[in-house]
Parts: C-alpha cells; structure tokens; sequence
C-alpha cells in the first residue's frame, strides 16, 4: 500500500483532525503516502494545515472541478461535475480511499468514477451516532444512504464496541466487514515536569462547544457547587464552538467569572505544555486520551447526558469504552469526584497519575496506524458513481427544507442523539 486517499469535509481545531495529524507521520513512516482532498477550503486550520503537510499531499474538490465558477459557495460547488483528467492526474497511483461521514462517502464514490483504478474504501465511525441516528425518524435521504452503503458495504472501522453494537442495531444487523480497534494518541517518551502551581486545583477542559458534550453545561453548575462548599479551584475551558455565548452567559449569571474562564480555542502544539499546568482534565473523545498519556487524572464525561454524572476515572474502566451514552458502567457524581479529590494528599494524586498514564498504553499511535494500514489492503472496492450522490443530494434538500418548517429530523443535529 503506497498511496491512501482521505476524503474529509474540512480540517477545523478539533479532536478528529489532530487525530489525522499525527495518524500521517505513522503511515508516512511506514511507506504509506496520504493524500487529502478536503470538500470545503475556507473550514481549514492553517496551522493543523502546515502539520499535515509535512507528511501528506493537500487539494481541495474546488480544484478538481471542470468548470471554474465565481461567486458560487463552495456547497454548491459540489454540485458541479468533476474534471476526469485532473482527478486521473493527482490519484492515478492511488490503491485506497478513506471517509468518514454520508458526504464524503458519495463523494469518493464520485472521485472514483474519475479513475481506471478500483478503490479500497474505508469508513471510519468516529461517532456512535454517525449510521445509528434518527431511529424510526430517520429521513428518507439517510435510509436511501444506508441502503447504497450496507448494499456494497466498504470496511468499517470502529473505535470503540459501543459504535459497534449501535450501528448494527440501528441498521437491522447488516453483514459488512469491520475492524475495532482503539484511536491513537501519541505516547511522551518522558513524562514533562508538572507545572502546578499554588494550592488552587487546577481543573481543565479541552474540546469543541457543541450540544452533544452536554458536560460543558452542567459543569458550571457543579463549579458554583464546588465554590459554595469552599473548594478554591479554577476551571480552565479550551474550544470555541455554538455553546460559547451561552456558557459565558451562565458563568456571569453563576458569578464564577473569577474561577471559570473561556481561553478559546487551544492550538495542537501547546497542548502538553497547558495540560502541564492542571491537575484534573474533565472531558471526552482524544482530548482525553491525550491528557491521560501526559498523567492527568481524567474524569470522564458521558456524551448527550443531561445529569451531572460520569463513569469516573478513565484509569479504572475496561476496553476501549468511557463516553459512550448506555454503557453498563456504575455512574459518579461530579461534584463528588472532584471534591474526593481535592482532598488527596500528593501521593495518592501521583499514584492516580500513574494508573492513567499506563491505561492510556492500549491507545498507542502506532499500533493504531498499523490497523488503519491492515484495513486498507483488505477492504473492499468502493462503487463507482456520480448518480448516487445526486440522487441523495436531492432527497436531502428537500428533507432539508421541510425540516424548517415541520419539526423534522435535521443532519446538523445528528449527534445530539440519545441511542
């Protein structure tokens, strides 16, 4: 396997992406070559951009088009029919193709009619709402989405069992070839020197704003529950996103302005040197992998939960599971755990330390790229076509539309789904 091709909507300042940053260097040291083709330009991070390069080739579908059109957005851009010869040109030599959501999807399926070539195609579920939302709700442009896809169904990859048993579920059991194995974070050679200072404990989150990480709400009610009982702590918050002038709102209504702050987004390259200053990371997703291999202790927070609750340390659960809504996991209060551990003294806060720094061990980055590179050489072919995507692209219009005015199922709302 020489060249790999990944189809992704955009390269935004979040977990996946920095994900993809450091899963190229692995496949580039591996004799893989990544290539990118990124459906919307102005969405890009430009210093994720500069990273990526380094290891992979960058283009952009607006560059792949036969007709160059101004003054069209760039979701419309989609629409417009792909140049065969500049497509042939860039991924002649490609072997497999990568993606992740519905979009890209029909997409490479359209890259693919442009190639002599068959392509090895995976998708990568890098959400257990992402072919398990909508239930008997489900839009007629999604369920004609799934028949294609489960009809001639690519490798699935699968980060954690409980993505796994959701999506067969929704989905009536379907036969398809998958993989599980857990995401990747890069593991420090050396662990750094803890930059904690003071007696305050020290309390960080970092990821996207978003309605789905409901932690990012109710954890401010939980802030003014640990400022009542006198607990002196600040609470560092990291990432932009809708849930931004509503947080800051509530902070200033909960009076916590002087303990809770809104850093904004935290750029890839100093993500170790902050998580160095904190004591105590609350999250989900990679952000929380990443700050257990720097041996924070980490608080997991459950996805779409509506009550202050977690599964509790992610040292102490099995498997590749801790966010997931419906685990059979015993579930903790916040305000409980964090004020359990203000209270441990130096030696129990390094032993919790380092249960998290060997828990994270099973998320190794190069086992992680070894899996993506065994699945690329064993998926199977993608199908070759333009129709597919027009036809959904028309279901999903009008699906759209009438969602505006009914109370439909929206797609930007898939993830906030409670499966």
């Amino acid at each position: 396997m020489k060249k790999v091709l990944f189809v992704q909507s955009s390269l935004g300042l979040g977990g996946i992406e920095t994900f993809f940053v450091r899963l190229v260097k692995e496949l580039s040291a591996k004799g893989v070559r990544p290539q990118f083709v990124f459906l919307y330009k102005k969405l890009i991070n430009p210093k994720l951009l500069i990273e990526l390069q380094k290891f992979s080739d960058v283009y952009y579908w607006q560059d792949l088009l036969s007709l160059s059109v101004d003054g069209v957005g760039e979701k419309a851009k989609l629409m417009l029919p792909l140049s065969s010869k500049k497509v042939e040109a860039l991924f002649s030599d490609c072997e497999a193709i990568h993606v992740s959501n519905a979009l890209t999807y029909l997409c490479a399926q359209r890259l693919a009619s442009c190639l002599s070539q068959n392509l090895k195609c995976v998708f990568g579920i890098y959400h257990a709402n992402e072919l398990s939302w909508g239930g008997d709700k489900l839009p007629i442009y999604e369920s004609y989405f799934r028949n294609k896809l489960f009809g001639a169904p690519p490798m699935v990859l699968f980060f954690n069992q409980s993505s796994v048993d959701k999506t067969a579920k929704a989905n009536n059991f379907p036969a398809y070839p998958f993989k599980l194995f857990p995401l990747g974070v890069d593991m420090p050679s050396l662990r750094g020197e803890s930059k904690v200072s003071g007696d305050k404990l020290r309390l960080v989150s970092v990821g996207r704003l978003v309605e789905f990480k409901t932690y990012n709400l109710y954890m401010l009610d939980v802030a003014r529950e640990l400022k009542d009982n006198g607990i002196d702590f600040t609470y560092s918050i990291f990432g932009s996103g809708p849930l931004s002038e509503i947080m800051a709102a509530r902070i200033a209504e909960l009076n916590l302005q002087d303990s809770v702050i809104l850093e904004g987004d935290l750029e890839y390259s100093r993500l170790d040197e902050e998580l160095s200053t904190h004591h105590l990371f609350i999250g989900t997703g990679t952000a929380l992998l990443h700050a257990a291999a720097n041996g924070l202790a980490c608080i997991t927070a459950i996805e779409n939960e509506q009550a202050a609750t977690s599964y509790g340390y992610f040292s102490e659960l099995p498997g590749y599971d801790y966010h997931e809504q419906g685990m059979d996991f015993e579930k903790f209060k916040f305000y409980d755990l964090i004020a359990q551990y203000s209270v441990l003294d130096a030696a129990d806060r390094e032993t919790l330390s380092q249960r998290h720094l060997v828990r994270s061990k099973a998320f190794n980055m190069n086992a992680c790229a070894d899996n993506f590179v065994d699945a690329f050489e064993t998926s199977p072919p993608i199908k070759k076509s333009s129709f597919i995507f027009y036809s959904f692209m028309f279901r999903f219009v009008a699906c759209e539309l009438s969602a505006k005015i009914t109370s439909g199922e929206r797609y930007s709302k898939k993830y906030e789904h409670v499966l």
